[in-house]
């Protein structure tokens, strides 16, 4: 054999194992990325289910103050002290709406076409969305499509509320969610919201007339808490869809890029 050249079958040693390695490096990247991509999901999770338990805590708080004041005695009990669960009403319901602005400030942006089509451009100071000339893009000179359609989201949630569970079904439906997995205690959820809308725009007074009846509807801890229990339950189970949901979807894409085990001559 002439001196300086190889075997036949050594012709493709070194070339086989760089594709080897360049194939272990790229998947060593992916998985980094994934791992990277996944705990940021995990972060955001966190940080909603701190800012939600904070909320949570404080209506809580509100009902002991409540049994503190009254012990556990039956009887009946004033107007005036029942206040204490109205406000924690109210409360709830707001913790509730904030809960569905942060989701939606994370998702929305990144939602389908149809869905953004349903929010207002920003500043145009309107609660629909409506077609618009092109000069109105003047405002947003230097921003990316990506800077607009946050802004958008933003002015738009600043604007929202959700009143009711076919709402909240909405909301739901245009964040990718299935809602028919996360309605288990919609029932209580809607009694809560009715209840509260009572108390902010009727003061809860009480129709009922005649001797003994108080001036507003009666309300008890045990109600509220059952109401409470409820808005857990549903955001533990929405946050956990949807970092289960963003994760699977991770490594979905991430195995579609991950280059093939096989190699080629």
């Amino acid at each position: 054999m002439p001196v300086g050249l190889r075997p036949a079958e050594d012709k493709f040693v070194r070339p086989t194992q760089t594709m080897t390695a360049r194939k272990s490096a790229s998947r060593a990247v992916t998985q980094s990325a994934v791992v990277a991509e996944s705990l940021s999901i995990l972060d955001d999770v966190k940080r909603q289910a701190i800012r939600l338990g904070q909320n949570h805590g404080r209506v809580a708080s509100l009902i002991r103050t409540y049994r503190t004041l009254h012990g556990k005695g039956g009887g009946r009990r004033r107007v005036a002290d029942a206040d204490i669960l109205r406000a924690a009403v109210v409360l709830l319901h707001a913790s509730l709406e904030d809960f569905l602005r942060t989701l939606s400030r994370v998702r929305l942006p990144a939602a389908s076409e149809d869905v953004l089509n349903s929010i207002p451009i920003a500043g145009s100071g309107s609660s629909r969305a409506e077609k618009f000339a092109l000069g109105k893009l003047c405002a947003f000179r230097g921003k990316t499509v990506d800077d607009v359609i946050k802004q958008s989201v933003d002015e738009f949630l600043e604007r929202s509320n959700y009143n009711t569970t076919i709402e909240i079904a909405g909301l739901l439906r245009n964040l990718g969610l299935k809602v028919e997995t996360l309605n288990g205690r919609f029932a209580e959820i809607d009694e809560m919201m009715r209840r509260r809308h009572m108390i902010v725009h009727r003061a809860d007074r009480s129709e009922s007339k005649g001797r003994g009846k108080q001036i507003a509807n009666s309300l008890s801890a045990v109600t509220v808490e059952r109401w409470l229990d409820a808005t857990r339950e549903f955001a533990h189970a929405t946050s956990l869809s949807i970092a289960t949901g963003d994760v699977e979807a991770i490594v979905q894409r991430a195995a579609k890029q991950t280059p093939s085990n096989s190699v080629h001559n």
